[in-house]
């Protein structure tokens, strides 16, 4: 996702949480035929994927934004 890819993921809580909506979940039951939708997908829609990746990964999975969670994580622990 960081490098724009288009991206397929099982669809399980943890990866659904970690795509956010700007990437294509499929089942153990169905991947051929999201492999298939995903190739069908326009020029334009396959972009899109791939930015809100991009900038989704950007916001929340750099390094700042993994450390600021921690600090914040942490503060609220020692302040109790």
């Amino acid at each position: 996702m960081s490098r724009g890819a288009l991206t397929l993921y099982l669809d399980t809580p943890e990866n659904t949480e970690v795509a956010g909506g700007v990437a294509l979940p499929f089942t153990q039951g169905n991947l051929t035929e999201q492999l298939q939708t995903t190739l069908a997908l326009s020029p334009e829609q396959q972009s899109t994927y791939r930015l809100a990746a991009k900038q989704r990964v950007r916001e929340r999975y750099s390094w700042d934004a993994v450390t600021d969670a921690y600090e914040t994580l942490l503060t609220g622990l020692a302040r109790r």
